[in-house]
């Protein structure tokens, strides 16, 4: 018996190092793979891996944490007989995937404006830059004086 509490214990450990390199890697990936340039463009890949991360957390957290609050729930409210832990989890998962869905689209529209502006005749950030820029260096002396 104490070679299997032995076990499960090197066994506890080894799994808690493992969770934590693997978090560490999870979180330190986007500024790693900001550093590559054709990393900086949001690809299907980078989409299909943020949205399949976003899954896992939400999974996780349906699978640990909602079977403590249905049956606290239920304890709290016997009379009521409708899973109100399950109803509470599903508004929460539509309502962050409608302040996500929202956000993206007022981005994306930000975006477009930008871009409108410029091709409208507008002037544009990197235009701007590139003024500033020539300004700074014409009212640069070219030499010290004497």
């Amino acid at each position: 018996m104490k070679t299997e509490d032995a076990v499960c214990l090197g066994l506890r450990i080894g799994a808690i190092f493992i969770i934590f390199i693997v978090s560490v890697a999870g979180v330190a990936s986007p500024v790693v793979l900001y550093k590559i340039p054709w990393c900086r463009k949001r690809t299907s890949f980078f989409a299909v891996a943020q949205t399949f991360g976003g899954g896992v957390i939400m999974g996780t957290a349906v699978i640990h944490i909602l079977p403590d609050a249905q049956e606290t729930l239920t304890a709290a409210w016997p009379d009521i007989e409708y899973p109100v832990a399950a109803a509470f989890t599903l508004g929460a998962i539509c309502f962050t995937l409608l302040v996500e869905q929202l956000a993206a689209s007022y981005f994306e529209w930000r975006h477009k404006q930008s871009h409108h502006s410029c091709e409208a005749g507008g002037k544009c950030k990197n235009e701007e830059d590139a003024t500033t820029t020539a300004t700074k260096e014409e009212a640069r002396p070219t030499s010290l004086p004497a």
